[in-house]
């Protein structure tokens, strides 16, 4: 599956991009995220709960960072997620490109997604929705996050 969504940051791409490519620190602007562990230079382990459809999961899951590029603002994620058996619910490859809007970031976000075990009985619209409307809220998370970096002396 393929899904493209959008977000807005009402902060310099600079200070956006130097916190979105802080995985550790921007995995909790994600609802319900954790960061639990790290697996590596650039990998995370995290526990994300979610709610799909008719489903409430808890997964296991691990973020890479397999591509960065500064220049261009673009980086690319792999997240394989778990449940509580091992089994793999998903595995998607995120990439996230920020764009300087006058005093606002825009950020594109194109993901493909791979689905196993019970979240291939989630509807494709329904996966999109869900992605969606974490999209808002990771936004507003992580604008408040820059906000207080921002405001650090």
């Amino acid at each position: 599956m393929e899904f493209d969504h959008a977000f807005c940051v009402s902060a310099p791409t600079d200070a956006v991009w130097t916190t979105i490519t802080d995985i550790e620190r921007v995995a909790p602007c994600i609802p319900k995220t954790r960061v639990t562990g790290r697996a590596g230079r650039n990998s995370y382990d995290v526990e994300i709960m979610a709610a799909v459809g008719p489903f409430e999961i808890t997964s296991q899951a691990n973020i890479t960072l397999v591509e960065r590029d500064d220049g261009a603002r673009r980086e690319v994620l792999r997240i394989v997620a778990n449940d509580a058996d091992g089994d793999k619910l998903a595995e998607a490859k995120v990439t996230i490109v920020l764009m300087e809007e006058g005093s606002a970031t825009h950020g594109a976000v194109h993901s493909h997604v791979e689905v196993d075990a019970i979240a291939t009985l989630v509807s494709e619209q329904t996966l999109d929705a869900v992605a969606g409307d974490t999209l808002r809220t990771f936004a507003a998370n992580l604008e408040a996050l820059v906000q207080r970096r921002r405001a650090r002396p």
